[in-house]
């Protein structure tokens, strides 16, 4: 449990969920849409690169999750924050949404695309005017039309140098006064290595700031007496940072200007989510609780105090994790409130006294960490939770059930897509969150997840050349390979590739899955690659030695080492010469490998190629001596001899691209497609002799995957943020 907490935050600072109830079961019910009519792809020369324009998808969940705020005056709109992807706003009760960054002009990510929107909080006297902060970016954002357009505002705040970038946790705006705006801040100490934290006030509309508080942990939750917006409190720290001092709970008399702590009673010093009791504003809950990784006592639960915390009281904790994240009272009947921790939400009737363990989990999808929880303003049987891992959920049944709403949103780190080859509507998906399958180009996803963390971070996917019921996917963290013989509904673990992999875990370093193979001839016959450490790390990824490839004749029940003659046991990616399966190349983090004897022996690929790593290979489906290979930092390039020779084919592209996919189409082989995860999508309509940027509808440049319909129609784009986005290869696009 702690290690999965531990993953998120380390892979939260690397960068700097179809509102439907779905039975798996009834998966191989719903009617394939392969009718694709004839004639729909078109290779005429008039098919122009100028007319392609990608289409968002909205899917699958997935992203940095944090707040969910509701209108207090129309249930019907809600906001969702993600790190990756913005603001979204919904207008139907969380059943679809829409971006809304127009002005937003904070950009960080690979390719400089993210919007790194953290929270937002709902003026409660105006609800068209929105405030919303950044993470790791010194941004402040007012919308004064309900988040059609943002403005900048922060002057008066700290220009940090770049090594103390602020992250805004939180906005408290006085609920008799709109001008006079509160907001919370975190900010790393690059002397200690841990994070300290301000409160800032503007009484103009943020025209101008001045601090008004510092702490040794950073600020959380900022909570306003509605009857008397003098009294102010605030709350410290959170799970997943350490913090230069544990200090709880400030509060503040006079309007902010002074403060004092509040700790009296509480057992834990991490307690950076309070709600208020609307009705009796000296009624508050704080949930608290940390990772003992991050210097946290994990020891923690919901606090209550009865009288503007002069004294708190523990009313709530729980065996398994203890560390609570949210916590939220009904504004329509106060007796009613909600506590969240990972996998688990509880609820009570009673004002705190007493608890109810409810469900947790929306069939199909892992719901991650709650970090953000919101109870309808009418309705306290509708609850709405964002979650730290990406993803909305919203139970209508006070907690009982829950369903993915996210139809619209994402922020999903997608790292692998795998096409139906009968069907180019019909493909899987890796990504952060887990694995989701689409059954209509897109336009909605299912979960194929399990309850617990077995496809937490899921790394790779790949279905049977000849099935494509039959589905791997590898794990990114922890070196699991599991198999679907019913289209994902449900899910056996391989035989583990070694001993190693359980040290590994043990010392909580990374092991990815980077690439699954299977061979058409003899299914059982399947082939692994595997990265030790961070992927996107090269310095993480040189100091292990790695674990390189493996390989299983019996569908995965054991597993051989085939590492000799390799380059380096760091291995990206795999692919097999369909037309002689015992010939496969390896890219790895030291260059290309060939082996013709399916690896019992390995040869390293130099002739014209640099030692840089190889992060994507593909061979050109009419001609398997003609092979493309993406390099980090240095483009493609290409050979004509199945990799005795090769040259460099890069010509129209970033010189220094750092190529993530490459795809040839299958039909018209001149036709190739690459990925940076800087600059975006290239196309070659001659065989990589020069490039063209198509990135028109590509809301990030940071892709991750392509692939391309057996019958050439449609390319699919995996990005680092923004999920899955789809070109219609005919003439025009869509």
């Amino acid at each position: 449990m702690s290690k999965a907490i531990g993953k998120i935050a380390a892979l939260t600072l690397l960068v700097v969920i179809l509102s439907i109830t779905f039975n798996l079961g009834q998966l191989d019910n719903i009617p394939s849409q392969i009718n694709v009519a004839a004639g729909r792809m078109s290779l005429a020369a008039s098919v122009s690169p100028n007319n392609w324009s990608w289409v968002r998808t909205g899917g699958p969940p997935g992203g940095i999750g944090y707040d969910v705020r509701i209108d207090p005056t129309n249930p019907n709109i809600i906001y969702v924050t993600d790190a990756w992807a913005g603001i979204h706003k919904s207008t139907d009760r969380g059943k679809t949404w829409q971006p809304i960054n127009e002005g937003i002009t904070a950009r960080t990510g690979p390719s400089g695309d993210a919007i790194p929107i953290f929270c937002l909080t709902i003026d409660p006297s105006n609800p068209n005017i929105l405030w919303a902060g950044t993470i790791e970016a010194r941004g402040v954002y007012r919308s004064q039309d309900g988040g059609a357009h943002w403005e900048l505002h922060v002057n008066g705040i700290s220009d940090f140098p770049s090594d103390r970038v602020p992250t805004f946790r939180s906005f408290a705006v006085d609920p008799h006064d709109s001008d006079t705006v509160f907001t919370a801040l975190e900010i790393f100490n690059p002397d200690t290595g841990k994070v300290y934290g301000q409160i800032y006030k503007t009484t103009d509309g943020g025209l101008h700031w001045r601090k008004v508080l510092e702490s040794g942990n950073l600020f959380r939750r900022i909570e306003i007496n509605p009857k008397n917006s003098k009294i102010i409190y605030a709350g410290t720290g959170i799970f997943d940072r350490w913090g230069e001092r544990h200090e709880g709970i400030f509060k503040s008399t006079d309007g902010g200007e002074t403060w004092t702590q509040i700790d009296h009673g509480l057992t834990n010093l991490t307690a950076p989510y309070l709600a208020m009791d609307p009705e009796n504003p000296d009624v508050l809950y704080a949930a608290t609780g940390g990772e003992p990784g991050f210097g946290g006592d994990v020891n923690g639960g919901i606090f209550k105090t009865g009288n503007g915390g002069q004294r708190w009281e523990r009313v709530l904790t729980a065996p398994d994790w203890p560390v609570f994240d949210s916590v939220a009272v009904s504004r329509s009947n106060p007796n009613i409130v909600y506590a969240a921790k990972e996998e688990a939400v509880f609820r009570s009737e009673d004002l705190g006294e007493t608890w109810e363990r409810l469900g947790f989990n929306a069939p199909g999808y892992r719901m991650g960490i709650p970090i953000g929880l919101e109870v309808d303003p009418i309705n306290p049987a509708i609850v709405y939770l964002n979650s730290y891992e990406g993803g909305v959920y919203r139970s209508e049944d006070g907690g009982q059930s829950w369903q993915s709403a996210n139809k619209g949103y994402t922020g999903a780190q997608v790292s692998d897509i795998a096409l139906d080859p009968q069907d180019p509507h019909r493909f899987y998906v890796a990504a952060l969150l887990g694995v989701f399958k689409s059954l209509d180009e897109g336009a909605s996803y299912l979960g194929m997840n399990r309850n617990d963390n077995t496809f937490e971070f899921a790394r790779s996917i790949t279905a049977g050349p000849h099935d494509w019921q039959t589905a791997f996917t590898g794990n990114q963290w922890s070196g699991q390979v599991s198999k679907s013989n019913n289209g994902g509904r449900t899910w056996v673990e391989l035989g583990a590739l070694s001993p190693q992999v359980a040290a590994l875990r043990r010392l909580d370093i990374q092991l990815g899955i980077t690439s699954i193979v299977i061979s058409p001839d003899d299914p059982k016959t399947i082939y692994v690659t595997t990265v030790t450490g961070r992927e996107n790390d090269p310095s993480e990824v040189e100091q292990h030695e790695g674990l390189g490839i493996f390989k299983s004749t019996d569908g995965g029940q054991s597993w051989q080492s085939i590492n000799d003659g390799l380059p380096s046991n760091q291995v990206f990616t795999l692919i097999m010469d369909s037309h002689n399966p015992q010939v496969l190349y390896a890219g790895t983090f030291k260059g290309l490998a060939r082996t013709t004897d399916s690896g019992e022996h390995w040869e390293a690929l130099r002739t014209g190629l640099s030692g840089q790593g190889v992060r994507a290979l593909t061979i050109d489906p009419q001609n398997p001596a003609i092979i493309y290979v993406g390099l980090e930092g240095a483009g493609v390039f290409k050979t004509m001899d199945r990799g005795d020779h090769w040259q460099w084919a890069s010509l129209g592209m970033d010189p220094q691209a750092n190529i993530r996919a490459i795809a040839v189409h299958p039909v018209n082989s001149a036709w190739v497609f690459a990925a940076d995860w800087h600059t975006g999508v290239y196309y070659s309509e001659n065989g990589g002799q020069t490039w063209t940027r198509i990135n028109q509808g590509l809301r990030t440049r940071a892709v991750n995957k392509l692939a391309i319909a057996q019958d050439g129609s449609v390319l699919y784009a995996g990005t680092e943020g923004e999920g899955v986005f789809r070109l219609d290869l005919a003439a025009g696009g869509r």
